[in-house]
């Protein structure tokens, strides 16, 4: 009976060090967040905010790159801790330094995975409201991306699904990771590239070949005449 006792007294005791695990990780998770890709404005810039557009996937043209960069929309809901009464510093703003990306097929088969360097800022949350900012991370690397251009050269589609998670440090000195975001991206050899019989007037977009279509008239570079040359062909080839 005794030994009974001290079995399940054991495994009690397990399961609560386990639960405390859990939610240690848990809570870390939900401290730090990725909303999505943001969409930047007209000037190409992104305002970090709750309500700003996000992308729900992504496309990324092979005739004009064979990287994808993203804007992640990224919260903050660590507990504010600075105080003006008491002088104390406020130590839950986040400081963003990296990335980690998976990129799979949409069958979920691994691709490739590495970390990457990223740059951001989140400020902390106040009265118990998430803050926001902005880091940008590569999503699709240029070895990942030559050979997905591989797969769509003379036309065609492939896609794959990017798993990423950004991690950096508070100004208290905690580690902190976010929660991980899927991301699917389209991979395309010239279907952003546009020739429309009126000028709609397009903007240039913010990261050519990432996005947004590219009007043919962007494409009079005076410094590589031939910039477009790639996209004009994989364009033709479509029709």
């Amino acid at each position: 009976m005794r030994r009974s006792l001290k079995k399940l007294f054991a495994l009690i005791t397990f399961g609560l060090c386990a639960a405390a695990a859990t939610s240690g990780c848990a809570d870390n998770e939900s401290q730090l967040f990725i909303v999505g890709v943001a969409i930047p404005d007209g000037e190409c810039l992104v305002t970090p905010d709750e309500g700003t557009a996000i992308y729900l996937g992504g496309v990324m043209d092979v005739a004009f790159t064979n990287t994808y960069t993203g804007t992640l929309l990224v919260g903050n809901q660590v507990t504010q801790r600075g105080s003006r009464e008491e002088t104390k510093t406020e130590t839950s703003r986040i400081a963003i330094r990296g990335a980690e990306v998976q990129i799979f097929t949409p069958q979920q088969q691994l691709i490739n995975e590495y970390t990457v360097a990223a740059t951001g800022f989140a400020n902390q949350a106040p009265n118990g409201d998430a803050a926001y900012g902005v880091a940008s991370v590569t999503l699709i690397d240029g070895a990942t991306g030559s050979t997905l251009a591989g797969q769509v050269a003379g036309g065609g589609t492939t896609g794959v699904v990017v798993e990423v998670r950004v991690f950096g440090d508070t100004l208290g000195g905690s580690e902190i990771t976010s929660a991980k975001l899927t991301y699917p991206i389209t991979v395309c050899e010239g279907c952003l590239f546009t020739c429309p019989p009126e000028d709609p007037n397009l903007p240039i977009p913010c990261s050519i070949g990432n996005d947004q279509p590219v009007d043919c008239g962007a494409c009079a570079n005076p410094l590589d005449p031939n910039f477009c040359d790639a996209a004009l062909a994989a364009s033709m080839r479509g029709n």
